[in-house]
């Protein structure tokens, strides 16, 4: 069932990029693409930095705006945005990690 689905978003995502050329949208998983592996690492090693480092700056209660309830994915919402911000400055800055 679910490998139809996958196939389906597939050939809907080639039918879009490469056949009607529409993909300025997907300028924000080319940045993700090129930095893979650094943010691979990243996401294991500095969430909890990034975290504490929110919380020092912008207040304990940062993330709690929306309700406590939504307080862990205004959190992640807000690690992934300073992670994909690292990665966009190293793909402008041309830092690329290669195996």
């Amino acid at each position: 069932m679910s490998g139809g689905w996958c196939l389906i978003i597939l050939a809907a995502l080639y039918f879009t990029i490469d056949i009607v050329r529409l993909c300025g949208w997907t300028y924000p998983f080319v940045i993700v693409g090129m930095s893979s592996i650094a943010l691979y690492v990243m996401i294991w090693l500095i969430p909890g930095w990034i975290n504490g480092t929110l919380r020092t700056h912008l207040g304990q209660n940062y993330a709690a705006f929306l309700g406590v309830g939504d307080e862990p994915l205004v959190q992640n919402l807000a690690t992934m945005l300073v992670l994909w911000g690292i990665c966009w400055w190293m793909f402008r800055s041309r830092i690329f990690l290669r195996i």
